[in-house]
């Protein structure tokens, strides 16, 4: 197993119980980009944005791993 893929078992239960955590939805669109699963990269970004706190400190990495991924 994978470093990506363990890291991706310990962070799946956090985010079910905190759907709304803005940092554990950065670091799954990390890890899912470690993996190489774009897609879902993508979409764990996006969430992470759409659930962020006005000025979240985050977004500027989370805007320009979005533009690197949609390339």
């Amino acid at each position: 197993m994978s470093r990506w893929t363990e890291a991706r078992l310990c962070l799946e239960p956090a985010l079910r119980l905190r759907r709304e955590d803005s940092v554990s939805r950065y670091w799954m669109g990390v890890i899912l980009t470690g993996l190489g699963d774009r897609n879902s990269a993508i979409n764990a970004f996006s969430e992470a944005l759409r659930v962020a706190p006005a000025g979240w400190l985050q977004e500027a990495d989370v805007r320009r791993r979005l533009d690197a991924l949609r390339q």
